[in-house]
């Protein structure tokens, strides 16, 4: 609610008034819990009140306003990568459609490869690959990305708590991508043996929500920003691993044909990649654009155009 009724502010104006707001709803929840009922009416009253450009500087230095930063970035950007379809050009659906292809071609291995690893299938392998499971949940995701986040925070490191901000988006916009397309296509999943083809559009049930794979989604965007911003080969090929381990997991457990994983993934890596350059470009320029929540209006930098070539 605060950045759509705040969208026509711009420039010094809009930072100041939004780490103002987050600064005096953070002071209210806190005298709220000691019951001082005068003290919640007056803070509540200052935070629509610009904070000089002093205290914004303070603020901003100090832990609370570090926080208050990242977490408006988290949803302009979100902003930003939900409305560039907008701007997408010719060679973007291009590449979109290119996407389709080869995700409907992959789809004709999708009952050989099903039958090929429930044959191999035991107790033992399931335990080994659980981490998979872990490690592109929304919980697994949100806890790398926290514990990334605060320990950044706590040694005043901006480069990793940054990165931690940069996982948890990753989680957040996965998650967020992968259950509009889930609920419109509406495949049954393996384990329901209706067959690969099976398909009940804008459907909400979980046994119908198999495509694309979220856990893939949001395991190969957590490797691909901890790559970038790791940038070290040795580190890239274990992290892509980890990826890889979800990616045969959600197979393995037989909730994911082989399509639904490649689809996932690829989103991953766009949406992973995305992310760290989007935020790149801001520390290049060090100004906020105003971000309009309509498509087509915003300046964009379009998903696809960096991550996909013909």
């Amino acid at each position: 609610m605060i950045h759509i009724a705040a969208v026509g502010f711009k420039g010094e104006t809009w930072r100041l008034w939004t780490v103002s707001v987050f600064a005096g709803l953070h002071e209210a929840f806190v005298y709220c819990s000691m019951r001082r009922s005068l003290h919640i009416v007056v803070l509540l009253f200052a935070a629509v009140s610009p904070l000089t450009a002093q205290q914004a500087e303070y603020r901003a230095e100090s832990g609370i306003g570090r926080m208050q930063s990242d977490f408006d970035i988290i949803f302009r950007d979100g902003a930003d990568l939900f409305t560039s379809p907008g701007d997408f050009t010719s060679r973007d659906w291009i590449n979109v459609l290119a996407i389709a292809g080869a995700t409907v071609a992959v789809s004709f291995a999708d009952e050989p490869m099903r039958g090929a690893v429930q044959d191999i299938r035991t107790d033992r392998l399931d335990d080994i690959f659980k981490f998979g499971d872990y490690y592109g949940g929304p919980f697994g995701g949100l806890s790398i990305g926290s514990v990334t986040y605060i320990a950044g925070l706590a040694a005043d490191d901006n480069h990793t708590r940054e990165t931690g901000r940069m996982v948890v988006q990753a989680v957040a916009y996965s998650a967020a991508v992968n259950q509009v397309i889930k609920v419109i296509v509406g495949r049954a999943r393996p384990d329901q043996n209706r067959g690969a083809r099976s398909i009940e559009f804008f459907e909400f049930d979980n046994n119908f929500n198999s495509h694309p794979s979220g856990h893939s989604t949001v395991a190969m965007a957590i490797s691909t920003v901890l790559s970038q911003r790791i940038d070290n080969p040795y580190a890239s090929v274990g992290l892509y691993a980890l990826a890889a381990t979800t990616i045969f997991q959600r197979m393995l457990e037989d909730r994911h044909w082989l399509s639904d994983t490649f689809l996932g993934g690829t989103l991953g890596i766009l949406i992973g990649s995305w992310i760290v350059r989007h935020d790149a470009a801001r520390n290049l320029d060090g100004t906020y654009d105003q971000t309009l929540l309509l498509p087509g209006s915003s300046p964009h930098t379009p998903i696809l155009q960096y991550n996909v070539g013909l």
